[in-house]
């Protein structure tokens, strides 16, 4: 499938789902990232991301609760969208970092409670999934922002997709510019793709 069907049939079939079955989802995918995270060396510097509520993207309140506490404590870092290029912006943060609601409505740390960075200093990140494939590549909302973003980090940066489906056939429409991720983890498994 093409990743304007994909994504067409991922939302969809999130708006479907009942209400215990998200949080379950939810709930079994925490469990999976907990397991993964646990053999990790601590203070990782760890890009994360904030959900976007109407997609019905996975609860990220929890998970970040736990990664700034022991026994994994890493340093946690937000992306802003720079409005003049729609680029992703690095900002470390701390518990004393304020976030506002953007244009996107996603949550975003502001510039003077939390310190902007270089794409190469994040270690790892977590990407939001609607779907990936089995071999890495990813569907997302279709405005490239993570693309454009991984394509400036440092080589071994650790990218893993957080989502609530198991990984489906290769995409068909893949362009040069789609990076693919090393993991994905979903409530049921970890995928490792290279």
């Amino acid at each position: 499938m093409k990743k304007s069907e994909i994504r067409e049939k991922a939302l969809s079939e999130r708006k479907s789902w009942s209400q215990e079955k998200f949080e379950w989802m939810n709930s079994e995918l925490l469990n999976q990232i907990q397991a993964f995270i646990q053999p990790l060396p601590r203070n990782l510097m760890l890009m994360s991301f904030h959900s976007m509520e109407q997609h019905r993207e996975i609860m990220t309140a929890q998970l970040h609760e736990i990664l700034i506490h022991e026994p994994f404590y890493h340093q946690l870092i937000f992306p802003k969208v720079e409005k003049n290029t729609s680029q992703l912006i690095p900002f470390l943060t701390d518990k004393k970092s304020i976030f506002v609601r953007s244009d996107w409505g996603i949550l975003e740390p502001t510039n003077d409670t939390s310190v902007q960075l270089n794409p190469k200093d994040i270690d790892l990140i977590f990407i939001p999934l609607l779907a990936i494939d089995t071999q890495g590549h990813r569907v997302g909302y279709g405005k490239g922002f993570y693309d454009r973003f991984l394509a400036n980090t440092k080589p071994d940066l650790i990218k893993i997709g957080l989502g609530l489906e198991e990984p489906i056939e290769p995409i068909e429409d893949l362009n040069p510019f789609d990076i693919a991720l090393d993991f994905a983890i979903t409530p049921k498994s970890v995928y490792r793709f290279r």
